[in-house]
């Protein structure tokens, strides 16, 4: 099976009805927490990935997809602390991963998993509950590969 390009899935997030929604409300630029939801949704749905880096590519590419249109700010990763724009994780931001199969990055306030399966995890800090998880090619999670299962978000008192 021949894997999509990076233009593929730029393609592939402009075309996902949950973009499509996003455009048809109105103008850019849309709240932050909009943006992050709507990468969310869209993260579920890519192709899957065939390595780490694949897979976070993949992610990166629906991330700056959404930035772009719906920021309303260039994209300047230099100056990422003088505007609102998401940007992804950087090389720099890497951590150790208890096994190779799983790439983790560190944001501001969560934690990016990429699994050798186009495996997804995105978890918040400190607590590391699931915000985002979307099973790999195989089946397996993240919490699979690495031999445990992520926190679940804590159910609402509601």
């Amino acid at each position: 099976m021949t894997q999509p390009s990076l233009s593929a899935i730029e393609k592939f997030t402009r075309d996902h009805d949950s973009f499509r929604q996003a455009k048809s409300k109105g103008k850019p630029p849309l709240l932050r927490g909009d943006r992050i939801a709507l990468y969310l949704r869209l993260i579920a749905d890519i192709p899957h990935g065939t390595s780490c880096e694949e897979t976070k590519a993949f992610a990166d590419t629906v991330l700056n997809t959404i930035e772009d249109e719906f920021s309303g700010v260039p994209n300047a990763p230099d100056e990422h602390l003088k505007h609102d724009r998401l940007y992804a994780a950087q090389a720099d931001a890497r951590r150790a991963s208890p096994d190779e199969r799983v790439a983790v990055y560190r944001h501001k306030a969560h934690l990016s998993h990429f699994g050798v399966n186009g495996a997804i995890l995105v978890s918040q800090l400190p607590g590391r509950a699931s915000v985002a998880e979307r099973r790999g090619s195989d089946g397996l999670t993240i919490g699979d590969l690495l031999g445990q299962r992520p926190q679940q978000l804590p159910q609402s008192a509601s």
